[in-house]
């Protein structure tokens, strides 16, 4: 239903996972991020903070060749980006009982249903409790919370995703990943690099290393 609060549970994330699967497999996504602060106390308003706009209007300044010189230009500039959805893997391993007994508690206490890949070493997280709302032309909003005590405010945060329609859909599902594997591996690499034992001991050849992709492979491979 579009233009309604729906507070994600165990029951219907499912559901919800496979709506936003659709829209985000299929076209590039806008996200516009906000944060507000309320009081742990009585619950008031305390401030809000606009940390991402995925669409901006700049003055650009811009040659011009019939008059010699530099003009100002009002363009608009879009950033979008390819969001990976997914079952979390706590909530995967909490349903085939692999998950062990250090990740029990965590997902017992948060709930972690759903994982957005918003970009290199950038991701969103559902939990149980937390809200989204459908908006027409594949739009949609997220609110989670802080499950943090450690900040002396509450804090939600607000993130809208939104089609770029200006750009091409999707075309190949399977080699965005496959870029969005690489892109994270070149910035280990270069984040690493200056620490050869960290390092080595990252990319030691062990079968049992944990592959996110792997698993949202099967699962996108399943559902088509």
């Amino acid at each position: 239903m579009l233009f309604k609060k729906i507070t994600v549970t165990e029951d219907n994330f499912e559901k919800i996972l496979k709506r936003m699967q659709k829209i985000c497999n299929s076209r590039y996504m806008i996200n516009k991020y906000s944060v507000t602060e309320y009081s742990r106390t009585d619950g008031s308003f305390i401030s809000k903070q606009n940390l991402r706009n995925g669409i901006f209007i700049r003055d650009k300044m811009e040659y011009d060749k019939t008059t010699n010189n530099f003009r100002k230009k009002r363009v608009v500039e879009i950033i979008d980006n390819f969001i990976l959805v997914a079952k979390h893997r706590f909530r995967q391993g909490y349903e085939d009982g692999t998950l062990d007994k250090w990740d029990i508690p965590v997902y017992e206490k948060f709930g972690s249903l759903i994982h957005l890949s918003t970009g290199i070493s950038s991701a969103l997280v559902i939990h149980v409790g937390d809200q989204i709302m459908f908006a027409p032309f594949s739009a949609f909003v997220i609110w989670s919370k802080d499950n943090s005590l450690s900040t002396p405010a509450k804090l939600i945060y607000k993130n809208v995703f939104m089609p770029n329609y200006s750009k091409a859909k999707i075309k190949n599902f399977n080699e965005e990943i496959e870029k969005r594997r690489k892109a994270e591996e070149e910035e280990f690499d270069f984040l690493y690099s200056d620490n050869p034992c960290c390092y080595e001991d990252c990319n030691d050849d062990d079968d049992d290393v944990f592959d996110p992709y792997d698993d949202i492979r099967k699962e996108m491979s399943e559902s088509m």
